[in-house]
């Protein structure tokens, strides 16, 4: 092979690792309340995921409620 080949080669898989490259986070479940915050977790979330769920709006009957992720 050929140094020109191998240089496409090379910076095709860089392309291909650095756009598969997703920002993912642990989401907390938060309501807070008079008696403090409570948290529960909700697992891993990635990318426009992350958005969206910080986005939504949550009624809790117990308090002020939203997602967070960390």
């Amino acid at each position: 092979m050929t140094t020109p080949k191998i240089l496409v080669l090379i910076s095709g898989l860089i392309l291909v690792v650095l756009a598969s490259c997703t920002k993912c986070e642990e989401c907390y479940y938060v309501v807070e309340n008079s008696n403090g915050k409570t948290e529960d977790k909700m697992g891993e979330y990635c990318g426009d995921e992350i958005k969206a769920l910080e986005k939504k709006e949550h009624y809790d009957p117990l308090g002020q409620a939203y997602v967070e992720c960390r």
